[in-house]
């Protein structure tokens, strides 16, 4: 079993000694803005970061791993609920919307890390087989279509959210 697998299942810390249950239950929201390296964890590419040289990179296996195995799901789940909140957003029944239009605004005004984070929140749905998610979060992008999103920035989350993954 991978690193990255006993982390979600809550068996081991990631390099910076957090756990999963840590960052989706104790962590605020300042936390989750000011802390760059938790990110690679919760939604892991399989892609090294250009940020971060600890950052998980999905095998095969681990891919195949959150496809199958139920509890990973669910910890996927949980982990997209987080971030959502955290953008002032929530999911449900494959949908995702609006909550909190102040806590959007924040975010979606200029080009920000975030803006990144959600390209990898994209993708890394859709490679732990949680593709109705990721589709989702992009009609609400759209839905918000600030002046912020930029060409560049909707050619990379259009690819994140829609572009065919490898087949395992």
């Amino acid at each position: 079993m991978s690193l990255l697998i006993d982390f979600y299942l809550g068996k081991e810390p990631n390099p910076d000694g957090y756990m999963i249950e840590d960052i989706l239950v104790n962590w605020t929201d300042e936390q989750l803005e000011e802390c760059h390296s938790h990110i690679q964890w919760l939604f892991p590419l399989d892609e090294p970061s250009q940020y971060n040289p600890d950052a998980p990179i999905m095998t095969a296996e681990d891919i195949a791993a959150f496809r199958d195995q139920p509890e990973l799901k669910s910890y996927a789940y949980a982990t997209f609920l987080r971030m959502m909140g955290f953008y002032g957003l929530t999911a449900s029944d494959g949908e995702v919307n609006i909550v909190d239009a102040d806590r959007v605004k924040e975010w979606s005004s200029e080009f920000n890390h975030n803006f990144l984070r959600i390209t990898r929140i994209l993708k890394s749905m859709r490679l732990m087989g949680r593709p109705e998610y990721s589709e989702a979060l992009w009609d609400v992008l759209d839905e918000i279509s600030s002046s912020a999103f930029t060409k560049d920035t909707w050619i990379f989350w259009d690819a994140a959210a829609l572009d065919p993954l490898p087949v395992l």
